[in-house]
């Protein structure tokens, strides 16, 4: 098993997840405004990582800065830069939006850390 980094220096904040998350620490963007949540679509630019799962109407602590871990939607090489598909995990950055940098690759489903980028590189 590949070891994960450290949860460091990271900067969070808390919203109201729109609708359920299932999914933990997938990529989250600004729904309505920025007290409200949903999983980021393919490429789209996110605000965050949700930390746990929420029903719609709770309230969900969102990393958006820092290292942080993120659940993999296919296969990542190694120091790797990631977007998120289409259910908020991240994958190989290809025409979406950079959302940080993955020093060690993994699997479909596995967790992994990522260095979050709080902007969009491309």
């Amino acid at each position: 098993m590949a070891r994960l980094l450290d949860e460091k220096n990271t900067l969070t904040f808390t919203a109201t997840a729109t609708s359920a998350i299932t999914t933990e620490y997938a990529f989250v963007k600004y729904d309505t405004d920025e007290s409200n949540v949903v999983l980021c679509g393919a490429g789209e630019l996110a605000c965050g990582v949700n930390q746990t799962t929420a029903a719609a109407g709770e309230r969900i602590a969102i990393v958006y800065d820092g290292v942080q871990r993120v659940q993999l939607g296919a296969t990542v090489a190694d120091q790797t830069y990631v977007q998120s598909d289409s259910t908020g995990r991240a994958v190989t950055l290809s025409s979406g939006k950079c959302l940080g940098f993955m020093p060690v690759g993994g699997a479909v489903g596995e967790v992994r850390s990522v260095s979050l980028f709080r902007a969009t590189v491309v």
